[in-house]
């Protein structure tokens, strides 16, 4: 019959040092942030705290074509990636991809408006405008004459069946920048 080992006591007060497979998930982790990074157009990374080192590497990354090159290369930034500060890289994409988000939504809520602008009724057309200046920022007398110009020109060529979606463009534009706080088109 084999023997029983026996079982050293647990030391509760020193530190447990990760298992092997956390170290693995912590690596990939870190070298998933990387390549996120890596996958930004490089005036956007200039802006990130970078190291120099890593920087170099995501560039180098960008040239690569060779698919067992861009492997390795990868996995030299997720080895890079150990020297970074990753919460000052956590926080930095977070607020970029916030941004994104408020820039989707604000495209939307444009979208959402044209749709209605056009839609809408003529005799409610003075109701609709005032509704969407009490949802967007205060617009300057010419920004807000030109708004309107526009909608009347992307209803005459939608009443005329214009196969030409410029007027709406105008006016998406012209409302998407009116939502960000704009005077004109982006």
């Amino acid at each position: 019959m084999p023997r029983k080992r026996a079982q050293a006591p647990r030391d509760t007060e020193s530190p447990q040092k990760p298992s092997r497979s956390a170290n693995k998930r912590e690596s990939h982790s870190r070298q998933a942030l990387g390549l996120e990074i890596a996958r930004l157009p490089a005036a956007e990374r200039a802006a990130l705290p970078l190291t120099p080192d890593l920087a170099a590497a995501m560039d180098l990354l960008d040239r690569l074509t060779d698919r067992e090159g861009r492997r390795r290369q990868e996995q030299y930034i997720g080895r890079l990636m150990r020297d970074a500060d990753e919460e000052a890289l956590r926080r930095a994409l977070a607020g970029r991809q916030a941004r994104d988000a408020a820039e989707v939504a604000r495209f939307h809520a444009a979208e959402d408006w044209r749709a209605r602008l056009l839609a809408a009724a003529a005799g409610e057309m003075p109701e609709l405008l005032a509704e969407f200046r009490r949802a967007a920022p205060p617009l300057s007398p010419e920004a807000d004459a030109e708004l309107g110009r526009a909608v009347e020109a992307a209803r005459a060529a939608r009443a005329r069946g214009d196969a030409s979606p410029r007027a709406s463009r105008v006016l998406f534009r012209l409302l998407a920048a009116a939502l960000a706080g704009g005077a004109g088109p982006d």
